[in-house]
């Protein structure tokens, strides 16, 4: 059973996981997630998740971009931390 169970977090993880996190000049961060087979609503959840872990005390989205590369669909969020 449980060997099932991490087959199941092992494809939910391979389908919508962060490929891009980094930091910018001014202190923001970006995180991109691909879109291999949840689809593009998966990824905002995969983003916010992200941005929950980076920013303890929460976060402000500041541009969002949605759009498809060589990797796939992607959502790509730049975020700034909201101050404790």
């Amino acid at each position: 059973m449980i060997g099932r169970l991490a087959l199941v977090v092992a494809i939910a993880l391979a389908g919508c996981v962060p490929q891009l996190q980094e930091s910018t000049a001014d202190g923001n961060h970006i995180v991109t997630t691909w879109s291999r087979l949840f689809g593009l609503k998966a990824t905002r959840w995969n983003n916010v998740e992200v941005a929950r872990a980076t920013c303890p005390d929460g976060y402000i989205l500041l541009n969002e971009t949605i759009g498809r590369d060589a990797n796939g669909n992607f959502r790509r969020w730049e975020y700034g931390c909201l101050a404790p």
